[in-house]
């Protein structure tokens, strides 16, 4: 699981008006595909107002989804040196770990998150994070979390369904898939993750069908050779 970036473009309570601009048209060029436009349009904001954390923070967003974490999470470090409570960098920071693999430090930025703010986003991250870790009662319960607050969002949906599936519930998690799909028909996480469901079944038809084969076939009989027995010739007895 590849946490890149944010569902939403970041937006802050207390930004400035330039801040608010700057991070309108960053996410417009993110949009168009043109994330090295957009990380050097808010670098050079940065350059202009670097006291402007939030900024910063924008930058770690990007950085994301251009898929490199480590820049992500120094950035992010950066501004929690400066700003300890600062909630949404914490979950940017936790992307960042999570793409990282280092699971334990996502889950304490999610916890650092949580005490300002409880989101669909937040479960469906901690989700993600404990199917990484196989805890899939505790990906259960965040997954079911997120659903709940966000019940159109299909990819919540899909972490949902693969952690039924992992934990022996096939019925309800392809139930939960195929639902989904007549709502969503071309999200990415549904389909895939049905795919991986119909591959796995596939595989264990294959498995079964062979060793029912092997079962019912002949087992070669085995000749053993029959080995002449001397014949001792008796003596005659005297007369």
């Amino acid at each position: 699981v590849l946490i890149c970036a944010t569902s939403t473009p970041l937006r802050f309570a207390v930004a400035s008006e330039s801040t608010q601009k700057a991070t309108q048209h960053a996410y417009e060029l993110v949009k168009k595909e043109k994330l090295q436009m957009a990380i050097d349009y808010i670098e050079s904001k940065i350059k202009e107002t670097p006291e402007d954390l939030e900024l910063h923070l924008v930058a770690a967003d990007i950085k994301l989804i251009q898929r490199e974490p480590r820049k992500a999470k120094s950035l992010v470090n950066m501004v929690l040196e400066r700003k300890r409570s600062f909630p949404r960098a914490y979950l940017i920071l936790a992307k960042a770990q999570v793409a990282l693999a280092e699971y334990p430090e996502a889950l304490n930025a999610l916890s650092e998150y949580e005490k300002e703010v409880n989101s669909a986003e937040l479960h469906s991250l901690r989700g993600s994070i404990y199917l990484e870790t196989k805890e899939i009662p505790k990906a259960l319960d965040s997954y079911r979390k997120a659903v709940t607050m966000a019940p159109k969002d299909p990819s919540n949906r899909a972490g949902l369904a693969w952690a039924l599936w992992l934990n022996g519930e096939r019925e309800p998690a392809q139930k939960l898939l195929k639902e989904s799909l007549r709502q969503f028909p071309n999200n990415e996480p549904l389909k895939t993750t049905l795919e991986r469901v119909e591959s796995e079944l596939q595989f264990e038809r294959e498995v079964r069908e062979h060793s029912q084969k092997v079962l019912v076939q002949p087992v070669p009989s085995q000749k053993v050779p029959v080995q002449a027995v001397p014949v001792q010739a008796v003596p005659a007895q005297a007369v």
